[in-house]
């Protein structure tokens, strides 16, 4: 092979091993936007201010005999960590339900 030839296939190798660049979805598209939903959590018994601190962010209602959690929860992971703090105040949950 002359000169030439071997320049010519060491770009044509180089150009098709050359990693593509992806193709990603900017952030605002709406595939990447999460869908933010809002939970009502109902606990027995009124909760006292110690326990309402560990809710930052949320709406706390207390009525007679419940107390009413409810805000926004970004995802699942959120959601269960919500239950999470529930279970470890030994706090007795009643219902818990998404707010359209």
């Amino acid at each position: 092979m002359t000169r030439r030839r071997i320049g010519q296939r060491v770009r044509s190798l180089t150009r098709a091993t050359r990693p593509r660049e992806a193709k990603i979805p900017a952030p605002d598209t709406p595939l990447h936007k999460p869908a933010r939903l809002a939970y009502s959590f109902v606990i027995e018994d009124e909760l006292s201010e110690c326990h309402a601190a560990a809710f930052a962010g949320m709406k706390i209602e207390r009525d007679d005999r419940t107390t009413i959690i409810s805000g926004p929860v970004r995802d699942q992971a959120e959601l269960q960590g919500l239950l999470s703090l529930i279970g470890a105040l030994h706090l007795t949950l009643l219902s818990v339900e998404p707010v359209v």
